[in-house]
This record gives structure tokens, C-alpha cells and sequence, in this order.
């Protein structure tokens, strides 16, 4: 392995390889161009030795199983920023929905099934006081979708979102929407839109559907296209 290696397609690490092992910490010579990450390893020690070998500015998405120690991924400045995350938890009984609010990722997704009504509540909470930006986007990863439709009417009723589907055709014409559509206004330019997406057959996942919610620019004060 060279410098300025490209990697294609994703780079699982399952151990720090050997050879990076017995590289110090002052050595820095070899950066790895990598894309997609996919991290099966659960000590931040490991974490923290191999990210150095890559090449930061390349890299957008990346992929970990929240698991213990690996919880403290959560706080890498990485993982935080990276362009996309997604973090798969098998048990949301050591998780704290609060580890999430600090992340600023362009589009987190969860595979976990033990987030409750009242996280996602905070979830959304957390998203309207911290002003995210437009584009800014989360998929929840569900079972079935009446699991989705009673998230929505529960935030529906909990905030008093308003149920909307036409004024956001634009911004969701490449997606498959599924049941209502409800908004929440977060500031005079930007409002929360939260909807049922469907996961297209090709992914081979367990689950077959999507709770969204996504930042766009207010309906009101965009031209239409």
C-alpha cells in the first residue's frame, strides 16, 4: 500500500491492519483516498490510530456499529462532521438519544429499533432550536410503515405540524412518498418536512421503510421552479 491510495467502492475494517500498527504516531507519510467506511471495530484506541492514515478531505460517508466502547465514536470529530453517517444499533438500551443532538452530518440514518415516541420527539426538538441547515436530513429505518404513520401523528398532534404535500413536490420529486406529509416551521426561512419513504427492494434490508424528516427552504419564500 502506496500513498494516495484509492481505495474503490468501501473499506471495511473489521482490526487495524499490522503494518499501520507499527507506524507511530509522528508518521503520518501514508493517506489512504477512501470514500465509503465501514468500521467493525469497537475500541477508540483502534479508531483513533487508523483514522490518521486517512485522507480526510476524500472521505463522505461512513459507517459504524454503535456497541459499547464504540458509542464513543459518537464524539470523533469524524463521525460528527462526515457528509453521511449511519450508525446501526442493534440494542437502544445503551444509547442516549442526547449523543445524537451534537452531530452535524448532511444525512444521519439509524438502523435500530428501540428508539421510542418520546426520543424522536427530542430528536425533532433538538433539530428546531439548533437551526439546521437546509439540506440536513435523517431516515430512521422502520419495520412496517404504519410503524411510520403513528410517528407522524404522534408529532403531528405533540408539535401541531401541519399536514402539507403539495408545496414540497419540488423538493421530493425523486422520491417515493408514502401517506401524509407533515411540516413544522423552523424560522422565517426554513421549515422541518417529515415524511414515509419507502426502501427501494434492491438494498436487501430487513426493513422495508423509512421514517424521513429533511430541512428545506420555506415553501413561501421560493420561487417555483
Amino acid at each position: 500500500m502506496r500513498n494516495e491510495t484509492v481505495v474503490k467502492g468501501s473499506l471495511c475494517l473489521w482490526e487495524v491492519p499490522e503494518f499501520l500498527k507499527r507506524r507511530k504516531g509522528n508518521e503520518v507519510d501514508l493517506k489512504m483516498k477512501v470514500t465509503n467506511l465501514e468500521l467493525d471495530i469497537y475500541e477508540t484506541e483502534d479508531y483513533d490510530h487508523f483514522i490518521r492514515f486517512i485522507d480526510l478531505d476524500v472521505l463522505e460517508n461512513v459507517q459504524f456499529f454503535a456497541c459499547g466502547n464504540s458509542m464513543a465514536f459518537l464524539d470523533k470529530p469524524v463521525i460528527k462532521s462526515c457528509k453521511n453517517l449511519t450508525v446501526i444499533a442493534v440494542s437502544f438500551d445503551f444509547l442516549s438519544v442526547d449523543q445524537f443532538f451534537s452531530l452535524r452530518n448532511q444525512h444521519l440514518k439509524l438502523e435500530n429499533h428501540g428508539l421510542t415516541l418520546h426520543d424522536l420527539q427530542l430528536f425533532v426538538q433538538s433539530w428546531i432550536t439548533t437551526g439546521r441547515d437546509i439540506g440536513t436530513r435523517f431516515s430512521w429505518e422502520r419495520l412496517q410503515f404504519e410503524y411510520v404513520a403513528d410517528n407522524l401523528e404522534y408529532l403531528k398532534t405533540h408539535f401541531g405540524a401541519v399536514e402539507t404535500w403539495s408545496n414540497h413536490e419540488y423538493y421530493f420529486s425523486d422520491k417515493v412518498l408514502h401517506g401524509n406529509v407533515i411540516t413544522l416551521k423552523m424560522g422565517d426561512d426554513r421549515e422541518l418536512v417529515m415524511f414515509c419513504a419507502q426502501i427501494p427492494s434492491e438494498r436487501h434490508t430487513y426493513c422495508q421503510w423509512t421514517f424521513e424528516m429533511e430541512v428545506v427552504a420555506c415553501t413561501s419564500a421560493t420561487a417555483n421552479p
